[in-house]
């Protein structure tokens, strides 16, 4: 069971980060993520729609998903699990990547959700670095202690581009 938290639970102001997943203020970098995410689809959105006109808003909409779920196989399967396994056993274990594959079932087992996919929680840094234009450190917002950027939503209007 998750809490939907619509507004921030450190300040007063309410600061409102309506995403796709209800855990999406519990971190700047969900937060992030989740709205780089938004904002390609929307996109893609424009551009198909663009190239074809007489598709529904229903159809532009899947036909984005799509395309966003193949960008984040792509992500995981060539950025994130080399990092994970080590390029070495990544090879060994795994076959290159050939491409989107609309006929693979995308799900995962409960026990991998459960526990397994859990490990990812003790590679979080202690610090959470803020970056500006050229992803340099931004010293008007040095890096905050992890804490300080949970449930934080506000700091992305408030704070505006280095979040």
């Amino acid at each position: 069971l998750f809490l939907l938290v619509t507004v921030c639970l450190w300040v007063k102001l309410p600061v409102f980060c309506c995403l796709g997943d209800s855990r999406a203020n519990e971190h700047l970098g969900m937060i992030a993520l989740h709205t780089l995410f938004l904002r390609e689809h929307n996109r893609l959105v424009s551009e198909l729609h663009l190239l074809n006109p007489h598709w529904s808003p229903d159809t532009l909409y899947q036909e984005a998903r799509k395309i966003m779920g193949a960008v984040h196989q792509i992500l995981t399967w060539e950025h994130y699990l080399p990092r994970v396994l080590g390029e070495t056993p990544t090879s060994l274990l795994m076959p290159p990547y050939k491409g989107y594959d609309p006929e693979i079932d995308p799900s995962i087992a409960n026990v991998f959700s459960a526990a397994a996919f859990r490990f990812a929680h003790v590679t979080v840094q202690p610090m959470v670095a803020r970056l500006g234009p050229g992803y340099s450190l931004a010293p008007q917002h040095p890096p905050l202690p992890l804490h300080h950027s949970l449930f934080a939503s506000w700091r992305v209007v408030q704070e505006g581009e280095t979040f």
